[in-house]
């Protein structure tokens, strides 16, 4: 059902005498009759509310009714006694009902004549229609917010008329010797009197801002073969005008006609009187000959002679088809869009990416996006939106969470949210995490579940990340408004590892590059993602210069924090679509290694560039997430400076292949078999990857037929295997190995020495004189720890003797 979409816009001056009842007092009816009230609402559940003292200056002549309607009374009326104390006047007005939300509806009271001086006696009346009385069944009411009496005031630069919630008729209403005017199936029948001055006035409650309004546009339906003009006449402050919009006859279908209102001198300030005459320039007078119909559907004034794209809904649902436009075409990023009721409420398709201008979306209209859809809005937005994610449910407390943000705003969580939208349920607890702490000392304890009796239930925070976890495969919805400016100030901590959980607070896709790049206080090489599907439910590391990854709508992602600066995310940053945005990377060099325990699968990437180092290059790099501990994973170590971290993505230079040897870790079950595949992309001619098992010096290739199964026995395997990019399986000399061993300090106290080969070892340390501090031999296995003895802050050399040859390394305690 389609409604009249007002902004009211109040002068200073005028609002000062505004007079209302608020009902903010527990019990305090304020002097009006049958309502009970309680927490800032007045209460209905008859046919009238009466106040005998109401004690309002006539000079605030509109009044104004802030009310949700929970019942299906469509008829609201306010009425005053007549002069002379006999009888009542009464202005009336439709209205929706069973609402979700608070409503405003103005009742202009101007030329009622009882209403002058002061007003005491003041009704509110509702009613089932306009003939019969209301009726209230068990649980039904209306919930009053306010009452108001205020001054005449003005319709902003977007006004929208669409005659949709019959029979209103959008504060239109007969002057002039008209047979009828009224609103029905979304369209204002204008029916004139043959030969007689038929017009309709927009009502004096309203007045046009002219200034911002330059434009009219209009569509209408002509039923008369003699009708040949709409006459538009105003009065403004500056004076009087009009202007002739010149129709077709005989209309099959409706036409749209858009005029420029400014040529006219008069057309400024607040229009205070606006006509709209029926025409026949060829009849005396310009009277109308017959009286056929006129059917309009609507009249929109802005500030673009552009005629906007309107939703007509006349094909399907679908926004990409033309037909449902009033234009015929589907709108593109410069078109104003506007949304009203039809029989076909528009969604956006799963793979469509739509861009308006400014989108405006009629009251009671609510334009759906599905999962994969996207929306992005370049000016201004009204009205609500849906968006809806497909989640994935997966058994176990544990598995099938998602990570997500709402990509509108004013969406609110609470077990009734959680219900609708089937979250699942452990407990007390609902499948949604509204908060993520770092810093907790475990990983159960990191996330804060909804409660089913609501006592932490509350409203999504725009550009905070949520878990989620549907109880089966299915959508989450987000219902509210667009998100068309900066969002900022969004808190972040580094307590803990810093790790903090965000979103996308809009309903377009957004570039984490540029994120990231803005943000300068978080980690700028990388974010996580959760996959649920093809990996079985893993973070997934996204680098900034290997990938760019393009983020959808609602998608939730972490970062790592290296100070407590608010996060603030661009409207800039927003793209239209995913695939657009993504960069080529068909000619890059690239190694996929995948790794499955039989249930779950794991990978760690490998680019080959020519803007890489064998050590860490910002960007270029990306660790394992550490915020969830995960008891499957693979990873690689750096082939230059390894200090022990773990990375999902490693970026090598694109050259001398052979050479770089890179350092392959396992998370696995205790005595669990795994098995390792390869995918691999533009590789070097005769080029193949290889996987080197050094605990049982086993060489392997890697490609589409052949895989490499080992048992892991311990919980955590690093120097063991490693990855090779070579021409043949022949590990050509023994140094070539040794040059793949890491050494590195993990703390003043010890020193690791990962990936050496069986067999007896020495190591020795020596400081900057060159006086040996430390000598130790032992039986080598792939990861060693040496104990350190306590030395003086500085440089040392360590030397590795092995069974196969030596190797040098400079480390620095500190």
């Amino acid at each position: 059902m389609k409604k009249l979409l007002l902004t009211i816009c109040f002068l200073a001056s005028l609002a000062i005498n505004a007079q209302t009842f608020n009902f903010n007092t527990d019990g305090d009816n304020e002097g009006w009759s049958n309502l009970t009230v309680a927490n800032g609402l007045a209460s209905l559940s008859s046919g009238t509310s009466s106040s005998t003292t109401a004690n309002v200056s006539a000079t605030n002549v509109i009044v104004k009714i802030t009310v949700k309607n929970l019942s299906g009374n469509s008829y609201l009326r306010v009425s005053n006694l007549k002069s002379g104390g006999s009888g009542r006047e009464y202005e009336n007005l439709y209205i929706s009902t069973n609402d979700s939300e608070f409503k405003t509806y103005s009742f202009d009271m101007t030329g009622n004549d009882g209403y002058t001086g002061t007003v005491n006696d003041i009704k509110v009346h509702t009613k089932l229609n306009e003939n019969d009385n209301a009726t209230y069944g068990a649980g039904e009411e209306m919930l009053i917010d306010k009452i108001e009496f205020v001054p005449i005031t003005s319709i902003d630069s977007k006004a929208l008329f669409t005659f949709s919630n019959a029979p209103h008729t959008d504060f239109f209403n007969i002057i002039t010797n008209s047979t009828s005017v009224v609103a029905t199936a979304g369209k204002l029948i204008f029916t004139p009197e043959a030969n007689a001055n038929s017009k309709i006035r927009l009502s004096s409650a309203l007045t046009v801002d002219a200034t911002n309004n330059k434009y009219i546009h209009v569509r209408l339906k002509n039923n008369s073969a003699t009708h040949n003009q709409v006459r538009l006449s105003f009065t403004s402050s500056a004076g009087t005008g009009g202007e002739n919009l010149n129709i077709s006859q005989s209309d099959a279908d409706f036409k749209i006609y858009s005029y420029d209102l400014s040529s006219d001198a008069n057309w400024t300030g607040n229009i205070e009187v606006l006509d709209f005459a029926i025409r026949n320039t060829g009849n005396t007078q310009n009277r109308p000959s017959d009286a056929d119909t006129v059917e309009f559907d609507y009249i929109i004034f802005n500030n673009s002679a552009t005629t906007p794209s309107v939703w007509i809904g006349d094909t399907n649902t679908t926004w990409s088809t033309g037909s449902n436009w009033n234009t015929g075409t589907t709108p593109t990023s410069a078109e104003n869009v506007v949304i009203q009721s039809s029989s076909n409420t528009p969604s956006i398709g799963t793979s469509t990416g739509a861009e308006t201008n400014n989108l405006d979306i009629i009251s009671e209209t609510i334009l759906s996006i599905s999962a994969g859809g996207s929306l992005k809005v370049n000016g201004t937005s009204s009205g609500k939106v849906t968006y809806n994610r497909t989640l994935t449910a997966v058994g176990g407390n544990t598995n099938g969470w998602h990570l997500l943000a709402s990509p509108v705003v004013g969406q609110s969580y609470d077990n009734d949210y959680a219900t609708a939208n089937s979250l699942a349920t452990s407990g007390t607890k609902r499948g949604l995490a509204v908060s993520y702490d770092d810093d907790a000392p475990t990983s159960l304890l990191k996330y804060t579940y909804l409660q089913d009796d609501d006592s932490n239930s509350g409203t999504f925070t725009s550009g905070k990340g949520y878990s989620v976890k549907r109880a089966s495969t299915g959508n989450i919805a987000f219902t509210g408004t667009i998100n068309t400016a900066d969002v900022n100030g969004v808190t972040v901590s580094t307590a803990g590892n810093g790790f903090n959980l965000l979103g996308v607070p809009y309903t377009s896709y957004m570039s984490s590059q540029t994120f990231l790049t803005a943000n300068t206080d978080l980690d700028q090489g990388q974010i996580w993602v959760w996959e649920q599907g093809a990996t079985g439910g893993n973070f997934i590391t996204m680098t900034t210069k290997t990938d760019n990854f393009i983020l959808a709508p609602g998608q939730g992602f972490f970062v790592k924090a290296t100070a407590a600066t608010p996060v603030n995310f661009s409207k800039s940053n927003q793209q239209p679509n995913a695939d657009t945005f993504k960069k080529s990377q068909s000619t890059r060099t690239e190694i996929k290694l995948l790794m499955t325990d039989g249930t779950n699968n794991r990978f760690a990437k490998f680019y080959y560039t020519d803007s890489a180092t064998k050590g860490f290059d910002i960007g270029w790099d990306g660790e394992t997430f550490g915020g969830i501990p995960n008891s499957l994973d693979v990873y690689s170590q750096l082939v230059d400076g390894n200090q022990g971290k773990n990375y999902q993505v490693q970026s090598l230079p694109n050259s001398d292949l052979e050479n770089m040897i890179i350092p392959i870790g396992v998370t696995a079950a205790i005595n669990s078999e795994v098995t390792f595949t390869a995918k691999a992309a533009n590789l070097p001619k005769g080029y193949n990857v290889y996987l080197e098992d050094r605990l049982n010096s086993i060489v392997t290739l890697l490609d589409n037929t052949n895989s490499y199964k080992a048992t892991v026995t311990d919980a955590k395997t690093n120097g063991r295997f490693f990855i090779h990019a070579r021409t043949n399986s022949i590990l050509s000399t023994d140094t070539e190995i040794l040059n793949s061993v890491s050494i590195y300090k993990t703390s003043n106290e010890n020193l690791k020495i990962i990936g050496l080969q069986k067999g007896k070892t020495t190591v020795s340390l020596f400081n900057i004189l060159g006086k040996q501090v430390l000598n130790t031999s032992f039986e080598a296995t792939s990861v060693n720890n040496i104990a350190l003895p306590r030395l003086a802050k500085g440089v040392y050399m360590v030397n590795v003797q092995t069974e196969n040859g030596k190797l040098d390394k400079k480390i620095i305690l500190e």
